[in-house]
């Protein structure tokens, strides 16, 4: 049955954002001029050596938009390729590298007020989408006078005491342009300066360092751009404090939440999110208890949602396996009227490498949901009449929700029916699927709802004297289920030897996804 099941998934469509960063390979994009503007000829360069789009041999066009407005480049918006669409064809320089040159107004055929959120959207793409496609990536226009800077191109990395890291910068008008590291002023050049170069060397031996640069012109106005830089150091060794477990811990404080990580055979953790900026920083490296990692967050607010990962070895990008809400890019596509104010996917945390693209959500000080039934007496299994049944199969497109299933009960009830059997509800890959692709198991999926009306649907049932019985899947768990990733070869995409809780190839015939190991103590 189960490889029915999953030859019949279906899966929603993922659309990523330009997420550049230190310890991920992406498209490098050049834009020539420096500072683009709209209304004038530019230059794109993109080298998509080491992503998914890397060797394609067939012809690649250009399919861009105008982030917030329904505007998308008209000669793309045709399946399969014409004659017509010359002007947005990349030229391919080397096997990897591709260019193009236009000017946004002619391009878009909008005028200059179109581009007044200075900022255009581009993707890399063949004839047809089956062709492959770049993940999303992005232009920024400038006006006035600005700086920015070209190298190192991610706005935190990690570096080793005595490390040299070449800066540049440029500024849009003659100017005086200043370099500070930690506050304190290293190099200065101008007036009447555009570029500057500087190797700086790294003299820390821990910290996180905040390296900002600085242009002012005649008027005299001032701009700047920064970027921080790690200082490696070692994992302190500290015993989590008494009764913090695996996961998000919330105390009596609600300014406060403790986070714990099970990452055994792992050197280091990093959390970054919504309070970091989604930059690295020392501040907020945790500290190691045995085979597992921990931190107390400070500062938060009560009822408010922070995104977060856990940054872990450097390299390895994931959500907390124990979180009750997780984010993805899908999420775009969940209708308002069933999760209303749905925390979007941060934009800082997006990365070309789709399964890196998951946050958790911590939130203090929320209110608990107020039970009606609190003492549910089951029907006896020999006298269950149970209705098993998929939400997303039993609504049409616009009401697949909880919300909709509390308005049917008494329609079950009349059936005669005493449970419902949900299909697999916890977090899995994609809006429309059967559920058999689980990622994150203690999180209710977004697409049905938020978890408070899943526990009114339960609480609805209870009161009409119908049980809930939940379909969980214990067996396999799909890519990025953190356990899955935590010893993973991405490259033949399945599990490591060195996996505590997953089989590097499946022990029977008719798995699908990734094999839980159920003799390991870990999965126990």
């Amino acid at each position: 049955m189960f490889s029915v099941l999953m030859n019949r998934m279906r899966f929603g469509v993922v659309i990523f954002l330009m997420g550049c960063s230190f310890y991920m390979s992406a498209q490098v994009v050049t834009v020539s001029p420096i500072f683009p503007k709209a209304d004038q000829p530019l230059t794109i360069t993109v080298d998509v050596t080491g992503t998914d789009y890397a060797g394609k041999t067939g012809d690649t066009y250009i399919w861009t938009w105008i982030p917030g407005s329904t505007v998308i480049n008209a000669p793309t918006n045709v399946t399969p390729a014409t004659a017509a669409q010359a002007s947005a064809k990349w030229l391919r320089t080397s096997p990897n590298v591709y260019v193009i040159t236009f000017t946004p107004i002619a391009f878009f055929g909008q005028g200059i007020g179109a581009f007044s959120g200075n900022k255009i959207g581009f993707l890399l793409k063949g004839v047809d989408w089956n062709d492959g496609k770049t993940h999303d990536l992005f232009i920024n226009f400038f006006q006035g006078f600005a700086i920015q800077i070209t190298s190192p191109t991610s706005s935190s990395f990690f570096v080793n005491n005595g490390q040299i890291i070449p800066i540049t910068a440029y500024a849009s008008e003659n100017s005086t342009m200043v370099l500070k590291v930690d506050g304190v002023t290293v190099n200065t050049v101008g007036p009447g300066a555009t570029t500057f170069t500087y190797n700086h060397t790294v003299t820390e031996t821990s910290g996180s360092i905040l390296v900002e640069c600085e242009a002012t012109n005649a008027t005299p106005e001032t701009k700047s751009a920064s970027f921080t830089y790690v200082v490696r150091s070692a994992t302190i060794n500290a015993p989590r404090p008494v009764g913090i477990i695996d996961g998000i811990n919330y105390q009596g404080d609600p300014t406060k939440v403790t986070l714990s990580l099970w990452a055994p055979g792992k050197t280091s953790a990093f959390v970054i999110g919504d309070f970091t900026g989604w930059d690295i920083s020392s501040t907020y490296q945790m500290k190691r208890d045995g085979e597992h990692f921990w931190l107390e967050i400070t500062g938060l607010t009560a009822g408010t949602e922070y995104a977060f990962q856990y940054l872990v070895d450097e390299t390895l990008r994931m959500a907390d396996p124990y979180a009750d809400k997780i984010l993805d890019p899908d999420d775009q596509y969940i209708p308002a009227t069933t999760y209303p104010l749905l925390m979007p996917f941060p934009a800082d945390a997006i990365s070309d490498k789709w399964y890196f693209n998951r946050t958790a959500v911590l939130q203090t000080g929320q209110i608990a949901y107020p039970w009606v039934v609190t003492n549910f007496s089951k029907p006896p299994k020999e006298k269950l009449v149970i209705y098993e049944l998929l939400i997303r199969d039993y609504f049409g497109s616009s009401n697949r929700n909880y919300q909709n299933l509390i308005d049917t009960l008494s329609y079950l009830k009349r059936l005669g029916v005493n449970a419902i059997e949900l299909m697999p509800i916890t977090e899995f890959n994609g809006n429309e699927s059967w559920g058999y692709n689980p990622t994150f198991m203690f999180a209710p999926d977004k697409y049905y709802g938020t978890k408070n009306k899943l526990k009114e649907f339960v609480d609805k049932c209870h009161q009409n004297g119908i049980a809930v019985i939940m379909d969980m899947v214990m067996n396999h768990h799909d890519v990025p289920n953190p356990y899955v990733m935590m010893d993973f070869d991405f490259s033949a995409f399945k599990p490591t030897a060195n996996n505590k809780w997953f089989n590097v190839d499946a022990k029977h015939p008719f798995n699908v996804f990734f094999d839980m190991n159920h003799e390991s103590t870990y999965t126990k």
